[in-house]
């Protein structure tokens, strides 16, 4: 049988997902919806988003590259300047 609180989660995952995929934000309010509605722990609320959120990032990206919508010249950019800024903090260490 189907509890109270799965069903509340469920409703909880599928409004803030429809805010995300509307206004391209909502992933914010997802733990703290957990916690308020579900009466889930903080922490274990913000590991199911991260859980969540990490399944939806790869099959979105995957999705952008099929299209053929990345710009792959900008994307190594900005990896570039990531790598020279990881660099650069753990020479601050």
């Amino acid at each position: 049988m189907v509890t109270f609180t799965a069903l509340a989660v469920g409703a909880t995952g599928l409004t803030i997902g429809l805010l995300i995929g509307s206004t391209a934000i909502g992933g914010v309010l997802l733990a703290p919806a957990l916690v308020f509605l579900t009466g889930m722990d903080a922490h274990q609320a913000v590991a199911l988003a991260l859980w969540c959120f990490l399944w939806s990032g790869p099959v979105a990206a995957h999705g952008f590259v099929r299209r053929g919508s990345v710009a792959w010249r900008g994307a190594a950019w900005l990896h570039g300047h990531f790598q020279h800024l990881a660099h650069g903090l753990r020479r601050l260490r």
